[in-house]
């Protein structure tokens, strides 16, 4: 089952991760986007 239903979804998926680092809540250190799920490198 696809976890980003349009374009739209993924951009907004994008926006928050980049807003979420940007505040210091964490260091992003890679991501992967696939249909249907997502995987995150990240240090709290």
């Amino acid at each position: 089952m696809p976890i980003f239903l349009d374009k739209d979804d993924n951009t907004r998926f994008l926006d928050t991760l980049t807003k979420m680092k940007s505040q210091g809540e964490y260091t992003l250190y890679a991501y992967c986007l696939m249909k249907n799920h997502a995987h995150l490198l990240l240090k709290e």
